[in-house]
């Protein structure tokens, strides 16, 4: 599974690119998870789509392999993002630097489907 195409269903747009997003196999070190993510256009934020695709994503990788965590890695400063992954029942596991970020101040947070052992959030941060 892979990321998605995400096209508008209804409305003067219907059919229209709006972003995409789901679910992909992501390892590091030993540590193998589902990562869920989303981009979105602009004229698609606050619709829906972000906590959609995020649920179907989660309900596909279940499905697949059930036994792997399902995580989302989102801006702290992102409140948007924030709640979409929260809609969907993933909770925060990690809060910690953005390293990727030159603001100093930056952080990300670590969203998980179930908790995570100190190594796996250690290899899904570093």
């Amino acid at each position: 599974m892979g990321p998605w195409v995400l096209r508008a269903r209804t409305g003067p747009g219907a059919g229209e690119l709006v972003g995409s997003g789901g679910c992909s196999l992501y390892t590091s070190g030993t540590t193998t998870v589902w990562n869920t993510a989303f981009v979105l256009r602009p004229q698609a934020w606050g619709q829906g789509y972000a906590q959609e695709v995020t649920a179907a994503g989660r309900r596909c990788a279940h499905a697949l392999h059930p036994d792997l965590p399902v995580i989302a890695v989102v801006a702290a400063g992102n409140p948007r993002s924030r709640r979409a992954v929260e809609r969907t029942g993933l909770r925060t596991v990690c809060r910690g630097p953005d390293a990727k970020d030159p603001d100093p101040t930056a952080e990300l947070l670590l969203y998980a489907d179930r908790g995570l052992s100190e190594d796996q959030v250690r290899a899904l941060t570093a």
